[in-house]
C-alpha cells in the first residue's frame, strides 16, 4: 500500500485522541476520537486497522515503550505524521501529545491499513483523504464571517493552496508582473497573514468557487479536494451576502 496514502489518513486524524489501541490477527487496531470535529467528519470516533504492523513504538524522554496498555494509558493527542527513510523501508512517525503537553513520537511501519466509522462500517481511503486537511486543524488559512453567530467556517489547507498556484502558475506570473488572473485573489492569499473580504469581494470569492469547481472537475483526489472546498467556500459567500457581513481569512 502506498506510504503517501498511509500519512494522509492519518494526518486526517490531526487533532485526535486516541481512545484505545489493541492488537487482534495481526493487526493493531487504534479508537481515535474525533468527536471536537464532528460537524466536518459526521461520526465521533474511528477504528484505524494497522494491518501486518511490524513496528508500533512509542518514542518518550528516552524510552521505548511497545506495551499497549501502556501508551494507552497516556492520553494521547495525535499530530503530524511525516516519513523517516522513506526510500528504505517507508517508515513512518507522528508526533503526539500525551498527558499535559508531554512531547513523544510514535513511530510505526505498516503493510496497509483500514479505516471503520463508529458503525463499524469500512471507509474509502481515497474519500477520506479528500477530507485530509479540510477541517479544523492543520495549516492553511481559515475563512470566518466577521462579527457574526454563524459557525460557518472552512480552511483553505496549504497543500491545495499550493497546488493551485502552481497550477495557475501564480508564482511566474508575479514574478514576470504578469496580469492579474480570476482565481488569484484566493490563491494569491498570504498564508501567514489576514485579510477582511468586502461585499464585493466576497461576491467575486463565490464566483471563483463555481470557476473553480468547473475548471477541476476531474476524479482526481486534488480536483475533488478543490471542489469540495470551493463548495464550501462558496456556501459561507452565500451566508455572508445575505446577512450583509465581511469575511475574515486568517492565516496560521
Amino acid at each position: 500500500m502506498d506510504k503517501k496514502v498511509q500519512r494522509d489518513v492519518l494526518n486526517t486524524f490531526y487533532q485526535g485522541k486516541l481512545h484505545d489501541v489493541y492488537e487482534r490477527e495481526n493487526k493493531i487496531i487504534l479508537i481515535i476520537d474525533m468527536s471536537e470535529f464532528k460537524e466536518y467528519y459526521h461520526f465521533s470516533y474511528f477504528k484505524c486497522e494497522l494491518i501486518k504492523c511490524e513496528e508500533f513504538t512509542l518514542k518518550f524522554k528516552g524510552e521505548h515503550i511497545k506495551d499497549l496498555e501502556q501508551i494507552k494509558k497516556l492520553n494521547m493527542t495525535f499530530w503530524s505524521t511525516e516519513f523517516i527513510n522513506f526510500q528504505t523501508n517507508g517508515e513512518l512517525y507522528t508526533e503526539c501529545e500525551i498527558h499535559e503537553g508531554g512531547r513523544a513520537s510514535l513511530f510505526f511501519k505498516t503493510e496497509s491499513m483500514k479505516v471503520y466509522d463508529e458503525l463499524d462500517r469500512e471507509i474509502s481511503l481515497f474519500d477520506l483523504s479528500v477530507l485530509d486537511g479540510l477541517c479544523t486543524s492543520g495549516t492553511g488559512i481559515d475563512f470566518y464571517i466577521k462579527d457574526s453567530h454563524s459557525k460557518s467556517h472552512v480552511k483553505f489547507n496549504e497543500e491545495l493552496q499550493d497546488y493551485l498556484t502552481h497550477k495557475e502558475q501564480y508564482w511566474k506570473r508575479y514574478k514576470e508582473n504578469g496580469s492579474t488572473e480570476q482565481f488569484d485573489l484566493l490563491i494569491g492569499l498570504d498564508q501567514y497573514g489576514d485579510k477582511v473580504f468586502s461585499i464585493q469581494e466576497i461576491i467575486q470569492l463565490k464566483l471563483i468557487c463555481d470557476g473553480l469547481h468547473l475548471k477541476y472537475s476531474s476524479d482526481s483526489l486534488k480536483d475533488q479536494q478543490v471542489r469540495y472546498f470551493s463548495n464550501k467556500l462558496k456556501k459561507i459567500c452565500e451566508v455572508a451576502i445575505k446577512i450583509n457581513k465581511f469575511i475574515e481569512a486568517i492565516g496560521d
